[in-house]
């Protein structure tokens, strides 16, 4: 699929790359959950995908 940017007038953005978007992609996050507490400044979360998706 492609998307093109328009203003409020519907005027077309000029011509930037496209993105092609796999619908058969599978993405995973690890951990599942996760409990903060209220003193927590920051954590992460790994996002893998399936083979050939980025």
């Amino acid at each position: 699929s492609a998307d093109m940017a328009v203003d409020t007038s519907a005027v077309e953005s000029a011509f930037s790359s496209e993105v092609v978007v796999n619908l058969l992609c599978t993405y995973f996050i690890s951990p599942e959950s996760l409990t903060v507490g209220q003193g927590a400044s920051s954590g992460s979360v790994a996002v893998t995908s399936s083979t050939g998706c980025n």
